[in-house]
């Protein structure tokens, strides 16, 4: 990242953090806590609010803005949401059916070494990289809306079929709840970096 970058990520951590602190101290002793019922609202809500500001954006492209539309919603209703990035992996077969040959998973792997993400970053998009929610005052709850995007998206992008069990329409839950068979999220710390910085530049500050 550029010195502009980083100035602007200062300026941002530096802001947010009394604001983040004073949330977090408010539910550090009883965590705002959703029910399958209040989650399924959540989802059907913010997705409305994506649809109606970013609708330009292509569903395979949207999960900075759907994670941006998700913290702004879950800081209103009390909790003390963070943006997440870096790694995703979601099987496309089940392990019968992997062959050790043909692609097993729809995968993000951020690796801005490579030329594609460095031409990328060069014309102001963003490298590989997925983006998702997690939370302070719950954590390692993860919540990505976009999994319900990832048959299509392979299918557009990659041209191929997803023959096993289709994502959920959105996951929500915690590590300890147990993801998926062979599902993998990795947050890195340059990857949040940049997708902040990029969230910033683009959209704005989810907590004002």
């Amino acid at each position: 990242m550029n010195p502009t970058q980083i100035e602007t990520l200062k300026q941002y951590y530096d802001s947010t953090k009394e604001i983040l602190r004073r949330q977090y101290l408010k539910a550090r002793d009883n965590p705002r806590v959703f029910s399958q019922q209040e989650k399924d609202r959540i989802v059907v809500e913010v997705r409305a609010e994506l649809a109606q500001r970013f609708e330009s954006i292509p569903p395979h492209r949207s999960c900075l803005y759907a994670s941006w539309t998700m913290i702004r919603r879950l800081f209103q209703e009390g909790a003390v949401p963070i943006l997440q990035a870096g790694n995703m992996q979601w099987p496309r077969i089940t392990r019968e059916q992997d062959d050790g040959v043909s692609d097993s998973h729809w995968a993000y792997m951020y690796s801005p070494e490579t030329v594609a993400s460095q031409r990328s970053m060069m014309n102001g998009e963003m490298p590989e990289i997925h983006i998702w929610v997690g939370r302070l005052d719950h954590p390692q709850e993860l919540i990505d809306i976009n999994t319900c995007h990832f048959p299509n998206a392979c299918k557009d992008m990659m041209r191929l079929d997803w023959p096993g069990p289709r994502p959920p329409d959105y996951l929500w839950q915690h590590p300890e709840e147990g993801l998926p068979d062979w599902v993998n999220y990795k947050a890195i710390v340059d990857a949040c970096n940049l997708a902040t910085w990029y969230m910033l530049d683009g959209i704005g500050n989810p907590y004002e």
